[in-house]
């Protein structure tokens, strides 16, 4: 996002849920996964980055999985290339989007790049076997600015070791000087 954003793109967020069941002891975490968001973002672009919260409920979107394909769609504009999770990724709410995301690409004719979060800690390398993977340098400043957004999400990293949601091992993933993205 800071890359695209540096380089005068427009750069939009479509969020899906709020992530608000990672934790059942934190009160109202949909509030404090969105000021998050926020803080982060705000590290990631220099001007305010649209975001279009579709309010499902985490956890759902399988269920609601045509609803999301349609929602996006109508939230892209002509010609734009859209990002979203890996369709394979091991957790059922990054799969259902992705699964949406290949959808509308492939329909529109659009451009995908597809990241995985989860998958690099759980899936066999033949996982990754039909796609095409592209690794996408970052510069200084935008290992900066993504270290800097990443420490924002203080509910996803903080806590003991089972009430992390991120556990320290996998967020090496995202402290690599260069984005990977699945095409």
């Amino acid at each position: 996002m800071h890359s695209c954003a540096a380089m005068g793109h427009v750069v939009s967020v479509i969020l899906v849920t709020d992530g608000e069941a990672a934790h059942h002891t934190v009160t109202d975490l949909a509030a404090t996964r969105r000021r998050e968001l926020a803080a982060a973002l705000a590290h990631l672009s220099p001007n305010p980055v649209p975001c279009h919260r579709l309010r499902i409920a985490d956890g759902e979107v399988t269920a609601n999985e045509s609803y999301v394909q349609r929602a996006i769609e109508a939230r892209m504009p002509a010609g734009a290339a859209l990002v979203g999770p890996f369709e394979c990724d091991g957790h059922a709410d990054h799969d259902a989007v992705g699964r949406a995301c290949v959808r509308i690409a492939r329909m529109q004719h659009q451009t995908l790049g597809r990241y995985p979060i989860w998958a690099w800690h759980h899936c066999l390398p033949h996982v990754f076997s039909s796609s095409r993977i592209v690794r996408f340098a970052l510069s200084v400043q935008a290992q900066r600015a993504k270290a800097r957004a990443i420490s924002c999400f203080a509910s996803q990293l903080e806590g003991t070791k089972s009430e992390a949601v991120v556990p320290a091992h996998v967020l090496m993933y995202f402290a690599r000087p260069f984005e990977t993205f699945l095409l």
